[in-house]
């Protein structure tokens, strides 16, 4: 069911998705829905006399088709996709894409996987500002940090089907440089950006004040990236490197040896790549 979903959506078919298109279409069922955050989506609803409810009214008989010819009348999809297990999934989009003419490519989206572990422990425990060890799930941690090493893929080692399709992206370095690190990707991507992309890079990743909302799109990257150094105890922090520490090695993250090093912002934590991984 993944891979006929992500499929459908980079060839802008949705036969067989209606069910998740009438979800994704109603603001109530998900804080992520299609129809107030795509204004083509709300371009597409209003056709149909959309009351002032928050549900696209599309008869759910003919919601793939409708859906689709919006889809198709745009130069490029984008699909931002969580938890995939494995790249290899994306095999048979990318080799269907050769005999039509789909070209697909993958950005490969990791972060620290202790800001991983601080962010996870915020949205559980949602009144507390600072995290112990003992808060922990070991289990949860390994596995991220055997993911985060599943998927690395490297130069000498790279598929035949994933060359020129796959880059690799630390979170960090959109918010150290995210003017410079967005040119990369738009040029990886083949893609001439938008004068529009950088207007909105400028206003909303630099933001001042409190950002209450977990998923905003608002913010100010710098402290996002560095926000788990002063919310991680000491000893939750080298719970994670010593379970992480071959994953963290390899992706550039450097190792926090005392309580100084972790609380003082101006150390930074961030190292090269290794040479040997595909990345931006």
């Amino acid at each position: 069911m993944q891979l006929r979903m992500l499929d459908g959506i980079s060839r802008c078919e949705f036969g067989g998705l209606d069910k998740f298109l009438t979800f994704y279409l109603d603001t109530r069922a998900s804080h992520f829905g299609g129809m107030r955050k795509s204004k083509m989506l709300q371009k597409l609803c209003r056709k149909y006399n959309s009351p002032r409810g928050r549900v696209c009214p599309i008869p759910r008989n003919v919601i793939s088709d409708r859906v689709g010819e919006v889809c198709r009348s745009a130069n490029f999809t984008v699909v931002k996709t969580i938890r995939v297990d494995e790249v290899k999934i994306f095999r048979a989009i990318a080799e269907a894409g050769e005999r039509t003419g789909n070209d697909v490519k993958i950005i490969h989206l990791v972060r620290d996987p202790r800001a991983v572990a601080a962010s996870r422990l915020a949205l559980q425990y949602k009144n507390e500002s600072t995290f112990s060890h003992s808060q922990l799930n070991s289990t949860k941690v390994q596995n991220l940090c055997k993911w985060m090493l599943r998927n690395v893929q490297y130069r000498d080692q790279v598929k035949t089907w994933l060359r020129e399709r796959y880059t690799l992206l630390r979170f960090e370095d959109i918010a150290t440089s995210p003017l410079r690190v967005v040119k990369k990707l738009y040029e990886f991507v083949g893609i001439q950006p938008h004068k529009a992309v950088f207007r909105w890079l400028k206003e909303n990743t630099n933001v001042t004040g409190q950002i209450k909302d977990p998923y905003s799109q608002r913010g100010n990257l710098k402290e996002t990236a560095n926000s788990w150094r002063g919310r991680l105890t000491l000893s939750a922090v080298e719970n994670i490197q010593e379970t992480c520490r071959e994953a963290m090695k390899l992706l550039g993250y450097k190792i926090v040896k005392d309580e100084r090093e972790l609380r003082n912002d101006s150390i930074s934590l961030i190292a090269k790549l290794d040479e040997n991984v595909i990345h931006v």
